[in-house]
């Protein structure tokens, strides 16, 4: 339910149906325990205020660093750092690269002919380490050693465009649901960047990162 960007307050109560008795799966086991607290830190930010049915998961065993949150100054230090963190991983593990929709043009021209665009023109999926990237809704369903989430800032999320056609509270909601998604798409490592001021759709809760300053 936490991942449901297409359609509000579709649930099963909504569509009639009343369960005595579910059965909730609970177990995390993509994600690292720091992973998976700022993931449920999102879960819990007021623009998930009525999503119903959020079934609340176990703390996962795996441990690893925290996400790293990344004050890169300006636009073009943060493209440069976030190509340079994609190919370091990406020789050994699989990497991937996820933007808000209609920023991903700010990042391709930045990454190696080999990065693989996640869209609906991927015919075949390629195994093994490397760098894939696209838009956060083209990552759902999926994970990765490491993901990065560039172009996080107040200026960009909630998406402007959006927030003009809809209204920032229905923009808020679905781009915050994105970030979820992102985030919780990551196995062992998450770096999350911005220039500028750092958006207020995540959880401003300081001991869910490592901070990091370019």
């Amino acid at each position: 339910m936490a991942q449901q960007i297409y359609g509000r307050n579709l649930n099963w109560r909504a569509g009639g149906l009343e369960v005595d008795a579910p059965w909730l799966f609970q177990e995390n086991y993509r994600n690292t325990k720091q992973i998976a607290k700022l993931a449920l830190s999102i879960s819990q930010m007021p623009y998930y205020a009525d999503a119903a049915d959020l079934v609340e998961p176990h703390d996962p065993t795996a441990d690893g660093p925290l996400p790293v949150l990344v004050d890169a100054g300006t636009a073009a230090l943060e493209a440069e750092f976030v190509a340079q963190q994609a190919i370091r991983f990406g020789k050994n593990q699989s990497v991937g690269v996820f933007v808000m929709p209609g920023c991903e043009w700010l990042f391709r021209r930045h990454l190696p002919r080999d990065a693989v665009q996640i869209d609906r023109n991927l015919n075949r999926w390629p195994e093994g380490p490397g760098i894939r990237f696209g838009t956060i809704n083209s990552a759902k369903g999926l994970e990765f050693d490491l993901v990065i989430l560039p172009s996080l800032g107040a200026a960009t999320v909630p998406d402007p465009k959006f927030v003009h056609a809809v209204g920032l509270s229905a923009a808020a909601e679905r781009d915050g649901r994105l970030l979820y998604i992102g985030v919780s798409r990551a196995r062992a490592r998450l770096v999350l960047t911005y220039s500028g001021s750092l958006t207020t759709l995540l959880p401003a809760e300081w001991s869910l990162y490592q901070g990091m300053k370019l």
